[in-house]
């Protein structure tokens, strides 16, 4: 009864920690989640800035798999090539190894205090940035919080016996520990939260540290294979990333664990802080993996003998071609709803592509995205007229209302999709293309603004496209909050560019027009994105008809 409730308690923990360390990696996307994508995009041929960008970004994010995720996405829109997306990943392994050892230090007022002001800026301010700058502050303070609860709830089990026998075995079978990390990384979906239970096991003298370090490196093995179960549906090539991060992780973790077991670096690292151990060793780990980056360009090569061909810039837009929609809709309307839905999610996805890059294009317009572009608006505008054709041969007699009304509800996401896309074709690449044309450039304050509107529209449409895939109302209603930050910024940046050119600023003058149609063609592609939702809060009775406050009846 005792090891069940000893159970009980280590599940809580164990599930309190991952919560936290979902609460950071949340309040650093929404706070500069466009941001820390657009680092990533500028890092196209630098390697050794490409890892440190991936390092310092996973360090915010605390997760390594967010930052490969995200750049598996940039590499097959063609925004990164293959040896600086794999340097990012690799810089990132060596960022959430720096959070690990920065969240396992043991300071006793720490984590009352960040839960303490994290809650108060949360709850109580509202100010955007500042309440994500609490959600992060209060996720850290529960990580502290629960490791200290590892602690209480192990230390009685230093002297249990069927621990020890299972340690012992575990301590012999070095192979058993390592798959044993990889599995528990899999399960939890997070190698940070893997790493810091173990950490807490081998502090409370649960685990030795020899078993410690083979459960560690196990589990860096399953960090590497999160994203290629995450990814499984994707193509082949896109994979190719995921894949060759989890081959030299696991080729590097299974020598490494060969080299402790046989050289005995347990009895070296234990110097009375044998947590420690396996913390440094952690570190150590993801800092060689960086001595793959002179080599990344062999990798690539490797890749392609093993699996084919990898994707280059634009190498998708033949398979983006590819249409969800299933021949014959009007035999089974289930099964044609279905299809369009994953059809709208395809343009959702190729719209993604489209606005990722949009402000390095505004930056710099001769970058190879502009031209990436133009043959993703084709695919885009043929997917909106193969659902359209594909509505018309709905069979709507033989349909309920409810399912009438989804597939009128998806064409018209499918019409706003293709309209968003033509905005940032014909309107934002246009400006971008003319200021090229005159050599204009943004003042730096202007781009900066231009930056942070575009980092709101980016995270708008991720949101979306959640909605369209889940019909979240929470999401929508963060969607149309954003819209109102959109408006908000795009007034803000209006005024302080007058107040450039009032001061003279000749950067400012000369792109001024631009500015301004820049600022508005991104306010109105939010606008469309945002439309995208409103059927989602429409169904919940969560969206007005209109924003005029209701006059009063003139009384005689």
């Amino acid at each position: 009864m005792i090891v069940l409730n000893i159970l009980v308690q280590f599940a809580g923990a164990t599930m309190l920690l991952l919560f936290a360390v979902r609460l950071v990696q949340t309040g650093a996307e929404r706070l500069a989640g466009g941001w820390l994508k657009r680092k990533m995009a500028e890092q196209r041929h630098q390697h050794i800035g490409a890892a440190l960008a991936g390092t310092g970004i996973a360090l915010l994010l605390q997760s390594a798999t967010a930052v490969t995720l995200i750049v598996v996405g940039f590499f097959s829109n063609g925004t990164l090539g293959f040896a600086s997306g794999l340097a990012i990943i690799l810089g990132a392994d060596l960022g959430s190894a720096i959070a690990v050892q920065l969240l396992s230090f043991d300071i006793d007022w720490l984590p009352s205090l960040l839960i303490g002001a994290g809650g108060w800026l949360f709850l109580k301010v509202q100010s955007f940035k500042w309440r994500h700058i609490g959600r992060i502050l209060l996720g850290i303070g529960i990580i502290l919080m629960a490791l200290r609860l590892f602690g209480l709830i192990l230390s009685p089990l230093t002297d249990h016996g069927a621990l020890l026998e299972i340690a012992g075995y575990l301590q012999s079978d070095v192979i058993a520990a390592f798959m044993l990390g990889a599995a528990l990384t899999l399960l939890m979906h997070s190698s940070v939260a893997t790493i810091l239970i173990v950490v807490s096991m081998v502090a409370n003298g649960v685990l030795p540290l020899s078993v410690g370090l083979s459960i560690m490196l196990g589990a860096n093995f399953g960090s590497g294979l999160i994203p290629v179960l995450l990814t499984r549906n994707l193509r082949q090539p896109v994979r190719h990333l995921v894949f060759a991060n989890a081959f030299l992780r696991g080729t590097l973790a299974l020598l490494t664990l060969f080299f402790c077991d046989w050289f005995g670096a347990a009895n070296f690292l234990d110097r009375g802080a044998p947590a420690q151990g396996v913390v440094t060793m952690h570190l150590l780990f993801n800092a060689m993996l960086l001595l793959a980056l002179p080599f990344v360009g062999s990798v690539e090569r490797l890749s392609v003998w093993l699996q084919g061909e990898v994707v280059s810039a634009g190498g998708l837009a033949d398979q983006n071609r590819d249409s969800h929609l299933v021949p014959g809709p009007h035999t089974e309307p289930e099964v044609a709803l279905a299809s369009m839905k994953r059809e709208v999610l395809r343009m959702g996805k190729l719209l993604s592509d489209m606005t990722n890059p949009v402000i390095l294009i505004l930056e710099d317009p001769s970058r190879a995205e502009a031209e990436n572009n133009a043959a993703t608006e084709a695919n885009l505008n043929a997917a909106l007229a193969g659902i359209k054709a594909y509505g018309m041969e709905l069979p709507f007699s033989n349909m309920e209302k409810s399912q009438r009304r989804e597939a009128r509800s998806l064409t018209e996401a499918a019409i706003d999709i293709a309209a968003a896309g033509d905005i940032v074709s014909h309107k934002l690449l246009q400006t971008a293309q003319c200021n090229h044309q005159a050599q204009i450039r943004f003042s730096i304050d202007g781009l900066r603004e231009l930056q942070d509107i575009h980092d709101c529209v980016v995270e708008n449409l991720h949101r979306a496209l959640t909605v369209l895939t889940t019909g979240d109302p929470d999401i929508a209603r963060q969607a149309i909050e954003t819209k109102a930050r959109v408006r908000e910024l795009e007034q803000r940046s209006r005024k302080r560019h007058l107040k450039r050119l009032h001061n003279g600023v000749i950067e400012s003058r000369d792109s001024s027009n631009a500015h301004l149609d820049a600022l508005y063609a991104l306010k109105e592609l939010n606008a469309k994105i945002t439309s995208l939702t409103h059927p989602a809060l429409s169904a919940e009775g969560q969206l007005l008809d209109s924003r005029l406050v209701p006059l009063e009846p003139v009384k005689k």
